[in-house]
């Protein structure tokens, strides 16, 4: 983390547009956050299974829709394409901040999408 702030500070000094400065703040202040909130193993294990095909572990897991939906209306601003868990099946959360719609969309199995593997 510390070779990224020292990136990310050579980046700010050397970019001229405002919108390019804000960027690269917006990133410095990321990384302080994952810091100070003492996420930095979630966050390696994160970028870990970024490109893998590892399934990411779920945001939340509910044990029935109705805690789901209730956490769901209750969130300022639901984290759109997120993953959640209800009752072992797996969600992904869909919200449009114009019109305020929320949603849970199930995602279907490797096996109903007929791309399980066989055991041999």
């Amino acid at each position: 983390m510390s070779e990224a702030f020292a990136v990310l500070r050579q980046a700010r000094a050397h970019a001229h547009a405002p919108e390019d400065k804000e960027s690269v703040d917006i990133a410095l202040l990321a990384i302080h956050f994952i810091l100070e909130s003492n996420q930095s193993s979630h966050f390696k294990s994160f970028l870990e299974n970024f490109d893998s095909d590892t399934p990411r572990p779920p945001l939340c897991t509910f044990s029935s829709r109705k805690e789901a939906d209730t956490w769901l209306n209750a969130h300022p601003r639901p984290p759109h394409g997120a993953g959640v868990d209800i009752a072992g099946q797996h969600y992904s959360v869909g919200y449009a901040r114009d019109s305020e719609l929320r949603v849970l969309v199930r995602r279907p199995t490797l096996e109903e999408l007929g791309l399980a593997e066989e055991d041999e």
